[in-house]
C-alpha cells in the first residue's frame, strides 16, 4: 500500500487534499480523521459506509459522543485496505450544513436512523437541539398511532442520553410495557422488529461470543462485509474467545485483492494475533505470489513450534535460486532448526543457511549462531568444518584450506583473499592459482578468471 491515503475536501474557497490518519468504527457510524498541511483536523462522517458530511475542528474533540467513537470503537490506522474501500466511492468530500444533512437523512434513512446519525454530531450541534429532533420524530409516530416506532426513538435517545428525563419518563409509559418485555427477552423477534437497536446493543457487547455471532449474522444479511471484517479483526485482537478464521479468511478472499488480504494478515501477526491457521494462510499466499523471502521470515518469526509443513516449505524456499537473501531474517532460524531430530535433514538445512549467514554477517557471528547445534551432541560434517575454520582462520599456514572451506560455503570474496595470501606465501604451488580461477569464475569476473588460467598454463608449460 502507498505510504499515505489522501482525499479531496471541498471547502468554500477551494478543493484541498488532506491526509488520512485513522478511522473509527462505532455502531453503524464510521469517522475518518484527516489533516491538511497546516495540521488542521477534518472529520469525515459515514453511516453504513455511505458518506454524509465532514466537519473541520481545531483538535479532535474528546467529549460528547465522539469520545465514545474513538475510545470504545474499532480503530484502524492509515494506510489500510478497508479505509481505501471506504473512500473509493467518493471523489470529492463536500460539507453539509445541519439543515442539508437533515434533509439528506430524511430522504435516505428512517426517522430512527436519522435520530441515531444526529446523535454523533453533538460536538457541533447543541445537545438540546438533537433531543428536540428526536422528540419531533417521536411525536410524529405518536400522532400516527405508531407506538412501537415511537418507542424505538425513545430507545435511541436513551442510548445517546440515558440521563435525559423526557426519554426516561416516556420509557415507563404503561403503553410501552409490552415492548419492554420484547427488549428484555431479545431473540430473533427483536432482531426482526428493531434491527437497529440489536446492532447497537450487540456492538457494545461484541466481545461476548453470543453478541459477536448475532452481529456477524446481521451484517452478513445486509451485505456489509467491510464491517464484518472489522469486527473479526477487533475480536481476534481483543478477545480470548475463538474466532472462526476460516469464515474470516473466506470473507477476505471473496471481497479483497490478494495484496490487501496479505496486508491484513501481516497486520494481525504484527499485533501478536497467534492463530496457527492465520500464519499458514499468509505463508501460502506469499509463496503463491512469489514473495519467498517474506514467507521464510513469517515462518522464522513464529513464537510457537513450526509445523512440519512450514519446515519443509522453508527448506524448499531456501533452495530457490532467485532468493534475495539480504531480505531474510536468517538470524532467527537457529531456534527453529535446533528442534530437528534427523541429523541428515539438519545437515541439509544448515548447508542452506550457512552461505546466507556468512554473506550477511561475519564469521564470529556465524560461529556463535551455531552454538545451539554444537550443544546437541550430534555429529554433523558441517559443524566440523566450521569448527576447523574457527581454529585456522588466523593461521597463515592454513590459508589454502580456509579458502577451500569459504569456497564451499559460497563466500568467494573471502576465499580469494585466502588463496591470494597462499599464492604469495607459496608461489610455486599451483593449487591457489587453480582456486583463484574458479573463485573469480563463480563471481562472474571472466577476465580475472582467464588471467589466472593463463598464469597456471604458463607455469605448467615451464614445468
Amino acid at each position: 500500500m502507498s505510504e499515505k491515503q489522501m482525499v479531496a475536501i471541498q471547502t468554500k474557497k477551494k478543493t484541498k487534499l488532506v491526509t488520512i490518519q485513522r478511522m473509527a468504527f462505532y455502531h453503524m457510524m464510521k469517522v475518518v480523521e484527516a489533516y491538511d498541511e497546516q495540521h488542521q483536523c477534518y472529520l469525515l462522517f459515514y453511516y453504513k459506509n455511505q458518506y454524509l458530511t465532514y466537519r473541520k475542528v481545531s483538535a479532535l474533540p474528546m467529549c460528547c459522543r465522539l469520545k465514545s467513537v474513538f475510545s470504545d470503537g474499532i480503530l484502524i490506522n492509515a494506510p489500510h485496505p478497508l479505509i481505501e474501500q471506504l473512500i473509493t466511492g467518493t471523489n470529492t468530500f463536500t460539507f453539509q450544513s445541519f439543515n442539508q444533512l437533515l434533509q439528506k437523512a430524511e430522504q435516505h434513512f428512517s426517522n430512527q436512523e436519522t435520530s441515531l446519525i444526529f446523535s454523533f454530531f453533538d460536538s457541533f450541534i447543541p445537545k438540546e437541539k438533537i433531543i428536540s429532533l428526536m422528540r419531533n420524530k417521536y411525536n410524529q409516530y405518536r400522532r400516527n398511532g405508531q407506538f412501537f416506532k415511537a418507542y424505538q426513538i425513545i430507545k435511541v435517545c436513551l442510548d445517546y442520553a440515558p440521563e435525559n428525563s423526557w426519554a426516561r419518563d416516556m420509557s415507563h409509559n404503561l403503553q410501552y410495557h409490552p415492548f419492554e418485555t420484547l427488549y428484555d427477552e431479545g431473540g430473533p423477534s427483536l432482531l426482526y422488529k428493531d434491527p437497529l437497536y440489536v446492532e447497537i446493543h450487540s456492538f457494545s457487547n461484541r466481545h461476548d461470543q453470543h453478541y459477536f455471532s448475532q452481529l456477524q449474522e446481521k451484517l452478513s444479511q445486509e451485505g456489509r462485509w467491510m464491517d464484518q471484517i472489522l469486527l473479526y479483526i477487533d475480536q481476534m485482537m481483543n478477545s480470548k474467545d475463538d474466532v472462526s478464521f476460516a469464515s474470516f479468511y473466506s470473507l477476505l478472499t471473496s471481497q479483497l485483492k490478494e495484496r490487501d488480504t496479505t496486508y491484513l494478515l501481516f497486520d494481525l501477526l504484527e499485533n501478536d494475533v497467534q492463530i496457527p491457521e492465520l500464519r499458514q494462510a499468509l505463508i501460502d499466499l506469499l509463496i503463491k505470489n512469489g514473495q519467498y523471502e517474506d514467507a521464510i521470515n513469517v515462518i522464522m518469526d513464529s513464537h510457537s513450534a513450526v509445523s512440519s509443513t512450514q519446515y519443509h516449505q522453508v527448506q524448499t524456499l531456501l533452495e530457490q535460486k532467485q532468493l534475495d537473501t539480504s531480505k531474510l531474517r536468517i538470524e532467527n532460524m537457529n531456534h527453529i532448526l535446533v528442534h530437528e531430530t534427523e541429523p541428515h535433514r539438519l545437515e541439509k538445512m544448515l548447508r542452506l543457511c550457512l552461505p546466507i549467514l556468512l554473506k550477511k554477517y561475519d564469521f564470529s557471528f556465524t560461529h556463535q549462531w551455531l552454538k545451539p547445534f554444537r550443544e546437541l551432541n550430534v555429529t554433523l560434517p558441517i559443524l566440523k568444518k566450521v569448527n576447523t575454520m574457527a581454529a585456522i582462520k588466523d593461521d597463515p599456514e592454513n590459508q589454502l584450506q580456509l579458502g577451500e572451506l569459504y569456497f564451499e560455503f559460497q563466500q568467494f570474496e573471502q576465499a580469494i583473499d585466502c588463496f591470494s595470501f597462499e599464492m604469495e606465501l607459496n608461489p610455486k604451488d599451483v593449487r591457489p592459482i587453480q582456486w583463484l580461477a574458479k573463485a573469480y569464475r563463480e563471481l562472474g569476473k571472466k577476465e580475472e578468471s582467464l588471467a589466472y588460467q593463463n598464469i597456471l598454463a604458463a607455469i605448467q608449460k615451464r614445468a
